[in-house]
């Protein structure tokens, strides 16, 4: 059994996303900086988010009912999750095409990242995000 090298109070970021490829990917990028939970079902990621209340969230927009837009207007519903940040990531190049508007970003608390994405930005930017909302 592997030892975890994190400190006690590293960020917890949940990665919601149904390909299983992608999350383990994620894993393996995230590890050794934060405490990783996963969902691959968008169906139960509100449960699990408001469980796990994590320090951020990383979701693909284009999932299986519900998408990734439902399941980020059900945290902002949500009063302890409501500020969490969070980065979706979507290989579409539009934003309407996701069902969001480049506006509804700032509203929803959410940052865009689009897919194929570099590793080392996406984990400068969650370091960063992490860093900054920690609560």
């Amino acid at each position: 059994m592997a030892t975890s090298l994190l400190p006690e109070n590293a960020p917890v970021v949940l990665v919601i996303d149904n390909e299983p490829a992608i999350v383990e990917m994620l894993e393996i990028l995230l590890e050794d900086d934060f405490n990783v939970a996963t969902c691959l079902n968008s169906a139960t990621a509100l449960q699990q988010a408001t469980q796990l209340q994590p320090d951020l969230i990383l979701m693909d927009l284009m999932m299986p009912a519900p998408n990734g837009v439902q399941v980020l207007k059900s945290l902002r519903r949500t009063p302890t999750l409501a500020e969490v940040p969070v980065i979706l990531m979507t290989a579409h190049s539009r934003f309407n095409a996701c069902g969001l508007t480049e506006s509804d970003l700032p509203t929803l608390n959410a940052t865009f990242v689009q897919k194929p994405f570099d590793n080392f930005e996406l984990l400068e930017m969650m370091k960063e995000m992490a860093n900054r909302d920690i609560r």
